[in-house]
């Protein structure tokens, strides 16, 4: 069986998920909004500051532990999820009136939150199981078992995702109807971290020619072509590939085929040679021009850092200390179509 490379992507995974009826609650603090800001967590607390690192401030409660936050609404909102004893609370923060809604509570600890770039739904794993829920009905249904990663399409009206027996599978929702059975789209081969370059295609990690490589895949006619030179081993499956804004270029996480530490490739999708700028590397995400990344460097006291896509002008921007910096997200539109 293949091990999944999750590095500080991804938390511990843990029981079946339920949700808990809760009534409505609302909590108002003042918060200055930076422009196009950028969230992360430190020290269990959801922050947002500007791009640059500063203007950082609080939107948890300081008395959270807080994770997972995903900008939702255009960039005017942000989702985030706090542990309370042994059940997790979904909260919606609006940024222009600092009020905080508590959505839904859950039995266990959701997973790769993913809103639709409709802003309708969001979709999440909890104990390999994928769930989606409406953010305007507060109503979920359950997707499908054993799913390993997931990606939105530009619409936000359809769902890929891959499952831990290496299926490519796609759902199509909408708001009202029953949802019908998701087809399969690819089996019996190493697939990870799907993402689309438009409404047809996709691309994901696969095997070409017994090689691992990233892949083109048109859902119209099933095919299926390499779009770079790069080839790894089959033994460490990607950490993940990001689509840049402008949908003209992806930086492809890679462990390395010895250390398996992260690496960072990018990739032009125009056929250029791929280059590799970083290394030991985690959870990198675009800037909103595509011209850099924000990553995640793994030192004993993690900070993150910025970098050009060229790999030049690296700069610490927020200071991990005693705590631990996760992930990060920018305020930028959810999905630029690739021309």
């Amino acid at each position: 069986m293949m091990l999944r490379w999750y590095g500080l992507m991804l938390g511990a995974v843990v029981s079946t998920l339920g949700c808990v009826a809760t009534p409505p609650a609302t909590v108002e603090t003042s918060l200055v909004v930076p422009t196009q800001p950028l969230a992360y967590v430190r020290n269990h607390q959801v922050m947002v500051a500007a791009q640059n690192g500063t203007q950082a401030q609080l939107i948890s409660l300081p008395t959270d532990v807080a994770f997972a936050p995903v900008f939702i609404d255009g960039g005017q909102s942000v989702l985030y999820v706090v542990q309370q004893g042994d059940f997790y609370e979904l909260w919606r923060y609006q940024l222009a009136t600092a009020q905080r809604q508590l959505l839904i509570a859950l039995r266990h600890q959701p997973q790769q939150l993913a809103v639709s770039p409709n802003d309708t739904f969001m979709a999440y794993i909890a104990n390999d199981i994928l769930y989606v829920f409406n953010l305007t009905t507060q109503k979920q249904v359950r997707i499908h078992e054993g799913v390993y990663s997931l990606a939105w399409s530009p619409t936000g009206k359809q769902l890929v995702f891959v499952t831990n027996d290496n299926r490519l599978l796609l759902q199509s929702l909408t708001v009202t109807s029953q949802l019908d059975q998701p087809t399969t789209l690819r089996e019996g081969e190493i697939i990870t971290w799907p993402i689309w370059l438009d409404n047809t295609t996709l691309v994901y990690e696969g095997v070409w020619e017994e090689a691992i490589t990233l892949l083109r895949y048109d859902i119209a006619d099933a095919s299926v072509i390499p779009i770079t030179s790069l080839r790894f081993s089959a033994t460490v499956p990607a950490a993940g590939i990001q689509l840049a804004p402008d949908g003209a270029t992806i930086a492809y996480i890679r462990p390395d085929d010895i250390t398996e530490l992260p690496n960072v490739w990018i990739v032009p999708l125009n056929q250029d040679a791929p280059k590799l700028i970083l290394t030991n590397a985690y959870t990198p995400i675009w800037n909103p021009t595509s011209d850099g990344l924000l990553y995640i460097e793994s030192t004993v006291e993690p900070s993150i850092f910025s970098v050009t896509a060229t790999g030049l002008d690296k700069t610490e921007l927020i200071s991990g200390g005693h705590s631990m910096v996760t992930p990060v997200q920018y305020h930028s539109n959810p999905f630029t179509i690739s021309s």
